[in-house]
């Protein structure tokens, strides 16, 4: 533990803003090549609380833990942290889920309860018309499903061998779980099919996957791994709405004080999620169903999340601030779907992209970046970072 906090130290010198950990047991849905989770999913927690204290020696630094989906509930480890810490604490997931419709509300409870205590905790809900474009080559989000990792783990032709496997379609059947999998990816009742790419199912594209189990009186599981087995893996599907369309539970959540909306998976799921959440947030929450104000949503989303993370002169439209801006047509505003793909990740990878029509300039340290949708070559930024200890080389470096 000596050498882990010591390295923590050595990373904040260098500009590191504290530390993120996720710690969900054995439900996450990001986890080894061979199925086993990430170390801190499962690592006796006492430890955190020690790194934790290093944030608290310095006086500053922020932790942010994934702790919470349906069916998973770790939220007194993101109270410890803070206690231990006396630093905030970014929790992870807030909701919205229409598959868990009281998860949110339990969650703003908590959270209420947290601030009246006087720590310093702070939650992300997840994007509205959060979409995912995906085939079950790449797609992981079932490891949430102990039963169903020996399927996204293996093989494009291992796979076709357990879509027609009795013993494995019968586990399937016994273990799907719509509310574990509302929280990680959507319900597959919700599922959309976009290209069957067999015969069987080709009548049906377009179609929600409920619909075509009303039409065909087929069992929801039996079904996906027949559409599946038939297309050799190939069916593309899409998923509207991951965690929430209703307004209502995103005027809830928008109006407590210690919500950040947001959220990222820092690139994890790029083959099939793109993230452009503030815009869905800009366009659907504030534009089309006025949740929230447009200048209450920017409060949040820039200004607010700087003083959280303690980043000095960022996030305001401020005399002295980084010219750091994203000028938009709010009425053009939109996340364009089907996204773009672009096949430009190492090891031949795809990776998806809607660059959103109405998004004139982005602008970094008064430097356009993009202007209409197109790169300029400019790379103007640099790595900013709240830590007060390091050298002034190792707190704010040119980004190469």
């Amino acid at each position: 533990m000596a050498t882990l906090k010591e390295m923590l130290n050595q990373a904040m010198d260098a500009g590191a803003l504290g530390f993120a950990l996720s710690h969900v047991g054995h439900t996450s849905s990001h986890t080894d090549f061979d199925g086993s989770p990430m170390p801190a999913d499962i690592h006796d927690p006492a430890d955190f609380y020690e790194l934790a204290r290093v944030l608290k020696e310095r006086g500053e630094g922020v932790i942010q833990i994934t702790a919470n989906f349906p069916g998973t509930d770790n939220q007194a480890i993101a109270e410890e942290l803070a206690r231990a810490s006396g630093r905030p604490v970014i929790h992870l997931v807030l909701g919205p889920y229409d598959s868990a419709p009281d998860y949110h509300r339990e969650k703003l409870e908590w959270l209420s309860r947290c601030v009246e205590e006087g720590l310093q905790i702070y939650s992300q809900p997840g994007p509205p018309n959060a979409r995912l474009e995906f085939s079950l080559e790449y797609l992981n989000t079932w490891e949430r499903l102990a039963a169903f990792r020996p399927f996204v783990n293996a093989s494009i032709e291992e796979k076709k061998r357990l879509c027609v496997d009795p013993e494995f379609l019968a586990t399937a059947k016994e273990n799907y779980d719509p509310v574990v999998l509302g929280g990680s990816g959507g319900r597959w009742e919700d599922w959309r099919l976009v290209r069957a790419h067999c015969d069987t199912y080709q009548e049906h594209e377009g179609k929600q996957l409920s619909e075509i189990v009303n039409e065909t009186d087929c069992e929801i599981t039996a079904l996906v791994f027949d559409l599946l087995a038939k297309s050799e893996i190939r069916a593309e599907f899409c998923m509207e709405g991951g965690s929430s369309t209703d307004p209502e539970k995103y005027r809830e959540i928008l109006s407590h004080p210690n919500c950040l909306p947001g959220l990222s998976d820092g690139g994890a799921h790029l083959r099939f999620i793109a993230m452009p959440w503030y815009v869905e947030y800009i366009s659907w929450a504030v534009r089309d169903h006025d949740v929230i104000s447009l200048e209450g949503f920017h409060y949040k989303a820039s200004g607010q999340a700087a003083e959280v993370l303690g980043l000095e002169k960022r996030g305001k439209i401020k005399e002295g601030f980084a010219a750091d801006l994203a000028i938009y047509d709010l009425e053009k505003l939109e996340v364009r779907f089907p996204y773009l793909v672009i096949d430009d990740v190492p090891g031949d990878f795809r990776r998806a992209n809607p660059p959103p029509p109405g998004m004139r300039y982005v602008i970094v340290n008064g430097v356009p970046i993009f202007v209409d949708g197109e790169s300029t070559g400019e790379l103007p930024g640099m790595v900013h970072s709240l830590c007060s200890k390091g050298s002034e080389e190792g707190r704010v470096a040119v980004y190469d």
